[in-house]
């Protein structure tokens, strides 16, 4: 949200609590008619009586109220801005715009919740959060985008450095914040990046020249820039502009006053581009032809072993349960041992053909990442500009899948492992085994660690599979621009 604060400010968002205080009221209720009965509990010690548990819901839902509310305040924050006397106003503290130089990026999401927040640092020391969209809680409305855009537009904001390639070749490319940016939006679960004034305003859809206000007070080199189409969605109205006697290579072609990665290429260059991408995928394509990767007849053969097993497992309990209402006899028979055993044995094989399934499914994985890499490689030597162009879509399509299947299940069996030990050693304890109960928590939680461990080392893996995605995608994720 942006209001007007004063004849020459404006507040750019607020705390999220008031924009999604129905949200807020509905959460809270729901949580507090489940954790009512401990404060009801309490007031029922107390004397209280029939009162109790209204007493104890009451309760509940002020201190989980009043916990969020002061949590959504502490965690985002607003921007007062002022245009006229180059200023702002971080939680309260006001400093010259010249001197908020860092902004990062940051998104987070989990089922359907996603939210991109922005964080905007001084070199005074101040600095705030911003929710600029997310879901259920709302973030800035279209007003609040534009002038964020606007404000955005009049920092001083340090582009940060290159990082080194996600391929570890310390020569050989650097990823920029838009690429950063954009593996952050890749990675599942989100993450955070420093990003520069451009990628900002591109992700809220303005342009350092779209705004003809703020023109007028930015530097002359913004004021003659044009705005700008994706590549695939020309202005139709626009004039095809007379071919040049020599066009440079499209990776040496920028609009003026523009830096970083944002390159910028005409009509014609994108049309060539488009042939250029189909005749990669068919060449790609020959080569997947000829080398399919030995795990992808394993992966299929576990697939349709695992869903055998599950299928048993599955027609032997319908027909225990069919079996059992019909009057078959209770439990306890050879028959119904059987069964039993019929139930449970597919079950685990099936587990078991999974996590060999997942095994089978990595190894393609990385053997089409090698392909691709390999292809990218001999495709360079006849054609320099792949790089930049990208790899081809097929082979692409290997970065996308996780190769973590494997390493993700064997975390996830360890923990739940972990968690059944340690009511183990619960269990110890309530029959006075003390040694085995020491032992079994003692087992049980360095499992649940170890398993802790690995969901970290994967989720680190995945943030450096979307990098490498980034980078290996060039055009083919992030497009150049077509002038008109």
């Amino acid at each position: 949200m942006a209001v007007s604060t004063g004849e020459d400010a404006v507040r750019i968002g607020r705390s999220p609590a008031r924009a999604s205080w129905k949200l807020i009221l509905v959460v809270t209720g729901v949580g507090s008619a489940v954790l009512a009965s401990f404060p009801a509990a309490a007031y029922v010690a107390l004397g209280v009586g029939e009162w109790s548990w209204l007493l104890g819901l009451l309760t509940a839902w002020a201190l989980l109220g009043g916990g969020l509310l002061i949590g959504l305040h502490v965690a985002y924050g607003g921007i007062v801005w002022y245009p006229g006397e180059r200023a702002a106003e971080l939680r309260g503290r006001r400093v010259p715009i010249d001197t908020i130089t860092e902004a990062w990026r940051s998104l987070s999401s989990s089922g359907t919740a996603a939210y991109v927040v922005y964080r905007f640092v001084s070199t005074e020391g101040p600095s705030v959060r911003l929710l600029v969209a997310g879901r259920p809680m709302k973030g800035l409305d279209a007003a609040g985008v534009k002038d964020l855009a606007r404000f955005v537009r009049e920092l001083p904001l340090v582009v940060p450095d290159a990082q080194t390639s996600p391929l570890g070749d310390e020569g050989g490319p650097r990823l920029s914040d838009r690429q950063r940016a954009a593996a952050v939006s890749l990675t599942s679960g989100g993450g955070k990046s420093r990003v520069g004034r451009e990628t900002l305003l591109a992700e809220l859809g303005a342009d350092a020249d779209t705004d003809a206000n703020a023109a007028a007070d930015a530097d002359a080199d913004l004021d003659e820039a044009r705005t700008d189409d994706r590549v695939g969605n020309p202005d139709p109205a626009t004039p095809e502009r007379e071919p040049a006697t020599y066009l440079p290579p499209a990776s040496d072609r920028r609009r003026p006053n523009r830096t970083g990665d944002h390159a910028v290429i005409s009509q014609r260059e994108a049309d060539r581009l488009v042939s250029e991408w189909a005749a990669d995928d068919q060449h790609a394509e020959r080569m997947l032809a000829a080398e399919p990767g030995r795990a992808r007849p394993v992966r299929r053969l576990f697939f349709w072993l695992m869903i055998l097993a599950l299928g048993v497992a599955a027609l032997t309990l319908v027909f225990a349960v069919v079996r059992e209402e019909s009057g078959g006899g209770p439990l306890g028979s050879m028959d119904d041992d059987l069964m039993a055993a019929l139930i449970v044995g597919p079950g685990v094989l099936g587990l078991l053909f999974y996590i060999g399934w997942c095994a089978a499914s990595d190894a393609q994985q990385r053997h089409l990442r090698r392909l691709g890499a390999r292809w990218l490689e001999e495709r360079a030597r006849e054609d320099p500009e792949v790089r930049r162009r990208g790899l081809a879509a097929e082979m692409l399509a290997a970065w996308v899948v996780s190769v973590q299947r494997l390493r993700t299940v064997l975390a996830f069996l360890l923990s739940l492992l972990g968690f059944f030990v340690i009511l183990g050693g619960i269990f110890f304890f309530s029959e006075d085994s003390v040694s085995g109960g020491v032992i079994s928590l003692a087992v049980g939680i360095v499992m649940v660690v170890i398993s802790v461990l690995l969901f970290l080392r994967v989720q680190r893996r995945k943030k450096a599979d979307a990098e490498q995605l980034v980078h290996l995608g060039g055009w083919r994720l992030l497009p150049p621009e077509i002038e008109r």
